[in-house]
């Protein structure tokens, strides 16, 4: 009998909790509902919300309420202003028991493709900061505290006056920002994710994704005692953002020390240095070399700066060790600065990259542009024990690279290349829609048989120890333009060498018939010379001799013509002095003429002009 009892009371009790429950969305005041949604909205953020119709009440798939056509405004900003948020709906999760004594206590909020307008005002506010509400005074109850305890005390704050927030869902939300200062917009569309915080001693958790700049990104984070760190604690935060532009994570602790500062490892990774470069707003047709680029080491960071140290910075192939840091400026630019020091840095890429953009498109290829977006500074110190650019090893290097109000300047003190030393400099600015750029170098003591088989093609070139001085500048809209419009001069000087690939010695006797071209292996062998003294000017990829001189032990040979650099052809006269044999009788001079181009010359003899030696 009481066994009975007792599962005949369960039951009704069971009986009268599901009838209360279904009685309940029509037993409860819609007043009642619309004053408690509004005031714990309005206590605990200082808003105010309005909506289209009536709360409706349900009880699937669990109790709450539904609105629709959900606003939220900023009073205190302009009239002209968007709301802060517009939503399709609002669906609540409301808790049983409250709403039995006639309260309302929502824990889980569900926002269905709502819209956010996040303004920065050009005063400085923000429309999204919270005027007022439980919010804030926690915050403020913290910040308090903070000020009166020991730093490096853990201080667990009690419920206080926000006993729980619950859980906050976005569905298809789309999220618009726009920066009055500056005047730049950002628009997130895609929004779906989820804020967990059921309580404030609780931890935090973030999950989502979006579309950003035609991008999925995804983000995670998670922060142990969220409050506490307000009031001078320390708490464990792990943060991921992936994305196939980039991905960065970090793993380590929170805390306010002046403002938010966190601590641990890091790392920023992309497999495309042009794609992410792109991604943060670099230009879409032309950038650097499309190489992986690995950030790795430990972080410190605050508001204004974030430091990476002991890390390791690997680009492409090429990895590095050293500092790097990121912070913001007064006038809110980034700059970006440090020092990397590489055993080996690969520029071969780089260079393709200029090659490529020459051959793509002509005037209506790739636009010339610094490559890199704008909004930073840059300024990073690099060395490399070996830095290799393509069938060329440089030892030694060190350069210096900077990049402010969009001038790029590269400056390379002195380093080893092709047996001697290598210095120089180079610029590029953001002129008249397109790119204008310089570069100067000096190299001094080099090798030029090993410098012109390594970057020469042609069959006649220089050998010896000699100097060369280089100067060069350009512009336009094209790359392809910049580099076709490629001008300046070029001073060559060796002493004791030779000139490999043709015998001028032997010249006037190969060439009797003047009307027959020969080709350059009629005349194949070397001229050796005591000094050579060579000056081109450069103008539109031409080059243009000025003065072109060899004085050597049986003739001085005078240069003057063009060759083009780019189309590789020739125009090029040499005229033969002889010098006077030891029996006293004058050698006849010659003229040669080089023609055809670069990789295969044809060699005719021209008429002589009355020639005089100096």
């Amino acid at each position: 009998m009481l066994i009975r009892r007792v599962a005949a009371g369960i039951v009704i009790a069971c009986l009268v909790v599901a009838a209360v429950a279904v009685a309940m969305p029509y037993a409860i005041s819609t007043n009642t509902v619309k004053e408690g949604l509004a005031t714990q909205v309005h206590e605990l953020t200082g808003y105010r919300i309005s909506y289209l119709d009536d709360p409706r009440l349900s009880l699937r798939p669990f109790l709450g309420l539904k609105l629709t056509d959900v606003t939220l405004r900023d009073e205190a900003g302009p009239d002209e202003e968007p709301e802060l948020l517009q939503a399709e709906g609002l669906n609540a999760r409301l808790e049983v028991l409250p709403l039995l004594f006639g309260r309302i206590r929502i824990t889980d909020f569900r926002l269905v493709r709502p819209q956010f307008h996040l303004i920065l005002r050009a005063d400085g506010s923000a429309n999204w900061r919270f005027p007022g509400g439980r919010i804030v005074e926690t915050l403020r109850l913290a910040g308090g505290d903070a000020e009166q305890i020991d730093a490096a005390q853990r201080v667990v704050l009690d419920d206080g006056p926000i006993p729980s927030l619950g859980r906050l869902e976005v569905v298809d939300g789309i999220i618009d920002f726009e920066n009055q200062k500056t005047g730049e917009r950002e628009q997130v569309t895609n929004v779906n994710g989820a804020i967990a915080w059921p309580n404030i001693n609780s931890s935090l958790q973030i999950a989502g994704a979006c579309i950003w700049r035609g991008e999925e990104v995804r983000l995670d984070a998670a922060i142990t005692d969220p409050l506490p760190v307000l009031a001078g604690g320390v708490s464990q935060l792990s943060l991921a953002v992936t994305s196939a532009p980039m991905s960065a994570r970090f793993d380590g602790t929170a805390a306010m020390v002046s403002g938010l500062h966190v601590e641990g490892e890091a790392s920023v990774e992309t497999p495309s240095l042009r794609r992410m470069i792109r991604f943060f707003g670099g230009p879409q047709d032309q950038a650097p070399a499309s190489g992986a680029l690995v950030v790795r080491g430990m972080v410190s960071a605050n508001e204004q700066e974030i430091r990476f140290t002991d890390s390791t910075v690997s680009i492409g192939e090429s990895q590095s060790s050293g500092l790097v840091q990121l912070s913001r400026q007064g006038d809110g630019r980034l700059v970006v600065s440090g020092t990397l020091a590489f055993d080996t840095l690969d520029l071969t890429p780089y260079l393709r990259s200029l090659a490529a953009g020459r051959e793509t498109g002509g005037e209506n290829g790739p636009r010339a542009e610094l490559g890199l977006p704008g909004g930073f500074d840059l300024d990073v110190r690099l060395s490399a024990e070996q830095a290799v650019l393509g069938e060329t090893l440089v030892s030694g290097l060190a350069a210096a690279s900077t990049l402010r109000d969009e001038v790029f300047k590269l400056d390379v003190g002195e380093a080893s290349m092709f047996g001697g030393t290598v210095s120089g400099k180079f610029e590029a600015m953001v002129a008249d829609g397109g790119l204008a750029m310089s570069a100067d170098a000096k190299l001094t003591g080099v090798d030029m048989g090993t410098l012109s088989r390594t970057w020469y093609t042609g069959e006649i070139f220089p050998e010896g120890i000699g100097d060369i001085d280089l100067k060069l500048k350009s512009g336009g809209n094209a790359f392809a333009t910049v580099v076709d419009e490629l001008s300046g001069n070029l001073r060559l000087s060796i002493a004791n060498g030779k000139i490999s690939g043709v015998d001028l010695d032997k010249a006037a006797a190969a060439l009797e018939d003047k009307s027959v071209p020969v080709t350059i292996g009629a005349l194949a062998g070397e001229t050796a010379f005591d000094q050579l003294e060579l000056e081109l000017s450069i103008f539109r990829g031409v080059a243009w001799i000025l003065k072109g001189e060899t004085v050597g032990p049986a003739n001085r040979v005078r240069l003057f013509g063009k060759a083009d650099l780019y189309r590789g052809g020739l125009a090029i006269n040499a005229d033969i002095d002889p010098a006077t044999p030891a029996d006293g009788t004058d050698a006849a001079p010659a003229r040669i003429f080089f023609g055809g181009t670069i990789r295969t010359p044809l060699v005719t003899r021209a008429p002589v002009p009355a020639l005089g030696r100096n």
